[in-house]
């Protein structure tokens, strides 16, 4: 439930918050889940995050018909701006919806969804697929939920910011479009 300042209607603060300030309004929704719970929509499949998460979707749904697109990037400049909820509730919406869905932790500097799945945190990922270390088809991890796998950050933290911008994301996301 998102608490409204000063008596305001509840629905049309959480309305104009989620338009004008959207980190500000996942932080009031984050607040409410138990710390280290990612899996919002498995425990709380009603609520306003649950909600949101599903226009979310609908409206990606929408985009990649018209346009093709197979790959979503879920970003913030900041940390703890709820990226790794966002992006595992997102990816859960869509396999709840009937696709197969592939989450990749590109987030190399500090990974989160390693642990989000309680995957081992020193084995091969993203990194080592970037430096020619690993095959795409031996980091991809089976969850727990079914048609949903994971890609996890892998072994290298260092210089994430150049792995990012190499030519081998570029054709990493060429095949994995693919």
């Amino acid at each position: 439930e998102v608490s409204s300042p000063k008596g305001e209607s509840s629905f049309a603060y959480m309305v104009e918050t989620l338009f004008t300030k959207p980190v500000a309004f996942f932080r009031d929704i984050f607040a409410s889940k138990p710390k280290g719970d990612y899996f919002i929509l498995d425990y709380h499949p009603e609520g306003p995050f649950a909600d949101n998460i599903r226009m979310l979707k609908t409206n990606i749904a929408f985009g990649m018909k018209e346009k093709d697109i197979k790959l979503i990037s879920v970003t913030s400049p900041d940390d703890k701006d709820g990226k790794s909820t966002v992006a595992t509730n997102l990816a859960l919406e869509f396999v709840y919806s009937g696709k197969k869905v592939l989450l990749v932790d590109a987030n190399i500097r500090n990974p989160r969804l390693d642990q989000v799945f309680k995957q081992k945190t020193d084995e091969a990922g993203l990194s080592d697929i970037i430096l020619g270390e690993a095959k795409i088809n031996d980091v991809i991890r089976k969850t727990h939920y079914k048609n949903l796998f994971l890609i996890t950050a892998g072994q290298h933290r260092d210089f994430s910011n150049e792995l990012l911008s190499s030519e081998s994301i570029k054709e990493l996301c060429a095949k994995l479009r693919n």
